[in-house]
């Protein structure tokens, strides 16, 4: 009696790498487990067919379908809408899956791969041995949505029918893009600070001493000559304050770094002072012949000029990347 063999897809598994097809896969889930799969990106699944009833032989040439939404199956082609088969491998088009990567049980046979979703060559089994198709696809964006299914089979296009005893299902998720690298570059300005510092200058003190000549008075019976007055003063000016505004230069700032703040020398050359002053002297009374005589008052002008004092001052201004020398010239009176 002979018994008839049955071919059955039992287990699968998605595959994300586009090497060749024996190369070391990268696989996108664990066997026989769901994914989410991205619209308009390629992708690979691999299937396991299994004879499992111990007939002999059992020969199949197969073909890749799809369900969408769990809807009627169509055929998968490199036209088809909704799913298509794509160039997903460096390998060719049929080309043999040598490598057992999935859990068929009995005896390995080798394969196929393809891309345009039916494999030319025929696989024959013997009585519960088991071979590995992968095809490689793609879930077009354009005509799905974000959280649609597709479902997938392998069917045979002559020989041993296959029944899909586990189906993979592929839930839809957004399409993804490498986008190239951004460069950002911001030139950021920032106001200048205004820096006012006020400078307490030291009280001058101006010590004159004035010596002022004998007058000489006619009388009768001659001159005379008085002793000379000798006036001294001292005078005590009050310190200036000099008060100073800075407008620094605007700093131009690129990325976020902090810099030292910079170091300002400022040297002020303060205009002359002019010191004027009038001192009357009230006039002698002179003894003299028959009486006593009141001589004209004497008038002292003097204008003394002070050279101006010249100021260092060192101010430190934190604000970022922009060094500012500046020189100020103040007056003061």
């Amino acid at each position: 009696m002979t018994t008839t063999p049955v071919l059955s897809q039992s287990h699968f598994r998605w595959r994300t790498d586009a090497g060749t097809i024996d190369a070391t896969p990268t696989w996108g889930a664990a066997e026989d487990t769901n994914w989410t799969q991205p619209a308009d990106t390629n992708f690979r699944v691999r299937f396991v067919v299994q004879e499992t009833a111990g007939g002999n032989p059992a020969a199949a040439t197969v073909k890749l379908q799809a369900s969408h939404q769990g809807g009627v199956y169509f055929d998968v082609t490199t036209v088809s809408t909704i799913v298509k088969a794509v160039d997903a491998s460096s390998s060719a088009e049929d080309a043999a899956t040598t490598t057992r990567r999935l859990s068929g049980t009995g005896t390995y046979v080798a394969g196929r791969y393809s891309e345009d979703g039916s494999p030319a060559s025929t696989v024959n089994l013997a009585a519960s041995q088991n071979t590995e198709w992968e095809f490689g696809v793609q879930i077009i964006d354009a005509d799905t949505a974000v959280g649609d299914t597709i479902d997938l089979k392998v069917v045979a296009l002559s020989g041993t029918a296959i029944t899909a005893t586990l189906i993979p299902r592929a839930t839809v998720s957004a399409v993804t893009q490498d986008l190239a690298p951004s460069l950002h570059t911001e030139a950021d300005v920032f106001p200048a600070p205004t820096v006012t510092t006020t400078y307490n200058l030291a009280p001058s003190l101006h010590t004159e001493a004035d010596t002022f000549y004998s007058p000489t008075v006619a009388q009768p019976g001659g001159t005379q000559n008085l002793a000379p007055s000798l006036h001294v003063e001292a005078d005590t000016f009050p310190g200036p304050t000099v008060s100073a505004t800075y407008a620094l230069s605007p700093s131009l700032h690129t990325e976020a770094d902090v810099f030292p703040a910079p170091t300002v020398t400022t040297t002020y050359n303060l205009a002359p002072s002019t010191h004027a002053e009038v001192d009357t002297f009230y006039s002698p009374t002179v003894e003299l012949a028959g009486g006593t005589q009141n001589l004209s008052p004497s008038l002292f002008v003097e204008s003394d000029v002070f050279h101006p004092p010249t100021i260092s001052a060192v101010v430190a201004s934190f604000w970022r990347r922009q060094y500012a020398s500046l020189s100020l010239w103040l007056g003061s009176s």
